[in-house]
C-alpha cells in the first residue's frame, strides 16, 4: 500500500498479529462515502521505528504523507511511495476501469489526473514538463501538426483545458484540441489560436462542449513567429457550470485566465467586455 513504512528486520510468519501501538492517537473521517482521511502515530513492534502517517483518499487516488520517520536500530527503513511504474509512458494497470467517473463536488473545479503523457517529437524539452507545475520548464516541438497527448487512464468527463503557452503575452499559437476513447478515432473539439495578452504566468481556459474521453491531444501549427510549439503547463478539467474569479476575453472569444483560490474560472460570453 502506498505510504507504508516498515523496518526490514526478519519476522516469522504471522508474528505480532495482535500488536497494538501504545500511542493513543489514530483515526480518520469520511465525506459522502467517497472521500476519506486517516492518520496514525506509529510505534512499531520490537524495534524503535516511529512515524506519523496520513492517507487521503480521492476517487481512485491515494495521497500518502509521512513525517518524523525515525529509527535507531541501524537497519534499513523502507517507505512505499508508489506501487506502479514511474517515469515511463504507460498507463497504470492498477486503475479501476469500472469505477465511477470523477465529478466535481458543488462548485469546486475538478482537475483530472493524467496517467501518461506522450508526444510526436521534442527538442529535449519533454512532454512531462507540461505537468510539473513549473513555469520555468516546457515542452517544445518544431514543425506543423506536432502533438502532445494525455492519457487519463479511463474515460472521464472533460469540460475545458487550462494551458500556458511560452511567450503567450506577445505570440499567438495556432492549435487544435482532439479527444478520443480508444486512441484511434479522434474528435476535434477546439480549433483556435491562443490570444496575445495577459502575462507569462497566466494559465488560460480553453472551453469547449462537454465530452467524455480518455485521451486528450493538443496539435500545434506554429506561432506567429515560427513553427515552434512551446507549451509550459496543461491542466485538464471536468465540466463545471459554476463561476469564480474574473475573466479576460479577447475578441469576444472564450479565453480566460485561471485565477482565484482554486486557480479556476469559467469564461462566458456575457462577461466579455464588462
Amino acid at each position: 500500500m502506498p505510504g507504508t513504512t516498515v523496518d526490514t528486520m526478519t519476522r516469522a510468519d504471522n508474528s505480532n498479529t495482535n500488536y497494538l501501538s501504545p500511542n493513543a492517537w489514530t483515526g480518520g473521517s469520511e465525506l459522502l462515502n467517497q472521500y476519506a482521511a486517516v492518520g496514525m502515530d506509529l510505534k512499531a513492534v520490537n524495534n524503535t521505528l516511529k512515524a506519523r502517517k496520513t492517507w487521503f483518499m480521492f476517487d481512485d487516488e491515494i495521497v500518502a504523507l509521512g513525517s518524523g520517520i525515525n529509527s535507531t536500530d541501524n537497519r534499513k527503513i523502507e517507505t512505499t511511495i508508489e506501487k506502479r511504474m514511474l517515469n515511463k509512458a504507460t498507463t497504470s494497470k492498477s486503475i479501476d476501469i469500472d469505477s465511477p467517473a470523477s465529478t466535481p463536488i458543488a462548485n469546486e473545479p475538478l482537475r483530472q489526473k493524467v496517467y501518461a503523457v506522450t508526444d510526436s517529437s521534442n527538442d529535449g524539452n519533454v512532454a512531462l514538463n507540461t505537468l510539473d507545475n513549473n513555469l520555468d520548464s516546457r515542452w517544445t516541438s518544431l514543425g506543423d501538426n506536432q502533438w502532445i497527448q494525455y492519457d487519463l487512464g479511463k474515460s472521464q468527463p472533460i469540460g475545458y483545458l487550462g494551458i500556458n503557452f511560452l511567450s503567450q503575452a506577445s505570440l499567438a499559437t495556432t492549435f487544435n484540441i482532439q479527444v478520443s476513447n480508444d486512441n484511434s478515432v479522434w474528435t476535434n473539439v477546439y480549433s483556435e489560436s491562443s490570444m496575445v495578452g495577459g502575462t507569462s504566468a497566466d494559465i488560460k481556459v480553453y472551453d469547449f462542449a462537454d465530452v467524455q474521453a480518455r485521451y486528450v491531444k493538443i496539435i500545434g501549427h506554429g506561432n506567429t513567429a515560427n513553427q515552434f510549439k512551446h507549451i509550459v503547463e496543461v491542466q485538464i478539467y471536468a465540466p463545471n457550470s459554476h463561476r469564480k474569479g474574473y475573466s479576460i476575453c479577447y475578441n469576444e472569444r472564450r479565453v480566460c485566465t485561471i485565477v482565484g483560490e482554486w486557480k479556476y474560472t469559467q469564461c462566458v460570453q456575457p462577461l466579455c467586455g464588462t
